[in-house]
């Protein structure tokens, strides 16, 4: 974990950003956390319950925007839900993953998250591209019961 908190506190610093209280709080509750997307909402409640009480609700929207820019969270929405965030921490293979994007499948009844493997649309989006279609974007979620809740 200190291992994390340094790179993270590097990449702040290498954006220009400062090591501030509630990006520490919010870099907190999402590397802890239990599921592996939070809504602002969740972090905001978990940030109040936790003994790091050092953000209002405005602060944990505006972290989340300024780590989302930067690219060291990730931003994902699903159908009928508010937008849900993971911490995304470069690796020296990711090229800061300026292409990746992932699908999921999520589970309507306990609304468990599971990526799912290599995009299907990949193909399809490079031929668009190589006709003149450009700024091209996609979202892709699969939705049904989990092995849990199936049985």
């Amino acid at each position: 974990m200190v291992e994390k908190i340094d790179q993270f506190k590097e990449e702040l610093q290498s954006n220009g950003l400062r090591i501030t209280s509630s990006r520490l709080a919010v870099f907190s509750i999402l590397t802890h956390a239990k599921k592996d997307f939070l809504t602002p909402d969740e972090i905001y409640d978990a940030i109040k319950e936790s003994n790091l009480k050092t953000c209002n609700r405005a602060s944990v929207y505006r972290v989340l925007k300024s780590l989302e820019k930067i690219g060291l969270i990730k931003v994902s929405h699903f159908q009928g839900e508010a937008s849900k965030y993971q911490i995304h921490l470069h690796n020296h293979d990711c090229n800061h993953c300026e292409n990746e994007h992932q699908h999921y499948f999520k589970c309507i009844k306990c609304r468990a998250i599971e990526p799912i493997g290599n995009c299907l649309f990949d193909g399809q989006i490079k031929e668009l591209n190589k006709k003149g279609f450009v700024s091209l974007s996609h979202h892709f979620e699969v939705s049904g019961f989990c092995p849990e809740c199936s049985s």
